[in-house]
């Protein structure tokens, strides 16, 4: 069964914003968020938190009704020429091995390697994840550079962490961002125990 998915687009100035979302159709009522927008300068290089893709065909995708005079932005989640939807709260299982894409902007040319670290909601360690790069699909007319990689979830007890990735650059420079994710609860576990 395929759930929509609405995309919104808002046009907003750096500073913070609230945003309120409801729904008449599921039980998520009204939600509201608080958003950051950063102050960046054209030349600042910014690397955005880690977006990990939805399985292909779970999502309706559905745009709001624009008008004439409204700006044309494209659609912003993109692998290559391959269109995802973002999961709002990832939920991996321990130790499984899943598709990221990470989005920069005035990241510098060349080979980017990838390092990634597991942190607790408290700004702990945790733990080191194994994140490689994939491919590095250059600058979109957007000016987003995406960048595919591969994330190994790490093997850790079942709750709520921070994923913490680093992109290095040929020179040296790096650029880091956090994301949220959950590490879901064994099967067995559920079923009341190891049974093995």
């Amino acid at each position: 069964m395929k759930c929509a998915l609405c995309w919104l687009l808002f046009g907003l100035v750096s500073g913070s914003a609230g945003a309120q979302t409801f729904s008449e159709r599921t039980d998520a009522g009204l939600k509201v968020a608080t958003v950051h927008v950063p102050a960046f300068t054209a030349a600042d290089p910014v690397l955005l938190p880690a977006f990990f893709p939805e399985p292909t065909g779970k999502w309706l995708i559905i745009r709001e009704a624009q008008k004439e005079e409204d700006r044309q932005v494209p659609y912003p989640f993109m692998a290559g020429e391959e269109p995802f939807v973002p999961a709002s709260r990832p939920i991996l299982g321990a130790g499984e091995e899943i598709p990221i894409a990470l989005v920069g902007y005035h990241l510098r040319e060349g080979e980017l390697k990838a390092e990634a670290k597991i942190l607790t909601t408290d700004g702990r360690e945790a733990g080191s994840g194994e994140v490689r790069v994939v491919q590095r699909f250059g600058t979109g007319a957007d000016g987003a550079d995406r960048v595919a990689a591969e994330l190994k979830a790490p093997r850790l007890e079942a709750g709520e962490y921070l994923l913490m990735v680093t992109l290095t650059d040929p020179k040296g420079g790096t650029e880091t961002s956090v994301t949220p994710f959950v590490i879901a609860p064994r099967p067995n576990a559920l079923q009341g125990g190891d049974r093995s």
